[in-house]
């Protein structure tokens, strides 16, 4: 289940802090999703070339690869990540493949089921066909033949109707935001107060960690 809340508790026992008080513009904490520097180690001795380990949302394999891969820049790209990596039919085959060719970068591509609608109506489309759009990829029901026409008449780029045509389904923006809020606040937490996060991750994970990992 979700376990954050509790993180949240015992960092405000150990610490004295609450969450609530934690920055969400720290360099460094941005710096994790980037290298291992805040952390003092080398890449080498984690074997990451990142320091998103332990993090929820950006601490699995398949997210660290999305990471390498997106070179997120700010809090928008690691919602976009957020979303893409709870979507199916939207990363592997179509938004990874669309980056590595250069057609677009991670702040482009189609990452939660919000930005199609809002997408669409910024070129113009009409706002009733950029809503049932959204809701027909986000459902894995490809767009229908005038929804495509209408999208090719505002100048909406081919690669993107065939990436609407790909996703079977998507994450909504606000839930892929809170979850990335809840990253970065424990993401400060693993730079400044090391024991207390430590403490806190073999507490609740103590079931679930990776041994060999660890």
């Amino acid at each position: 289940g979700h376990d954050v809340p509790t993180y949240y508790r015992i960092f405000q026992n150990y610490t004295g802090i609450d969450v609530r008080d934690v920055p969400m513009n720290d360099k460094n904490v941005y710096e994790l999703f980037a290298s291992t520097k805040p952390l003092g180690v080398t890449p080498e001795q984690i074997n990451c070339p990142i320091g998103t380990m332990g993090i929820p949302e950006f601490g699995t394999d398949y997210s660290i690869q999305m990471i390498l891969d997106a070179k997120p820049k700010g809090f928008a790209d690691l919602v976009q990540i957020a979303g893409l990596s709870h979507g199916t039919g939207i990363w592997l085959g179509n938004g990874k493949d669309l980056i590595e060719s250069g057609t677009c970068t991670i702040d482009q591509i189609i990452g939660t089921r919000d930005s199609i609608m809002t997408y669409l109506m910024h070129m113009g489309v009409d706002s009733a066909v950029a809503f049932d759009s959204m809701e027909r990829t986000r459902k894995g029901r490809g767009l229908l033949p005038e929804q495509e026409a209408a999208m090719r008449e505002k100048n909406v780029p081919e690669w993107y109707i065939a990436s609407c045509n790909k996703i079977q389904y998507m994450f909504p923006k606000a839930h892929a935001a809170a979850y990335t809020i809840a990253s970065l606040r424990l993401s400060w937490f693993k730079i400044y107060h090391p024991v207390a996060y430590y403490a806190t991750y073999f507490t609740i994970k103590r079931d679930f960690f990776d041994g060999e990992l660890i």
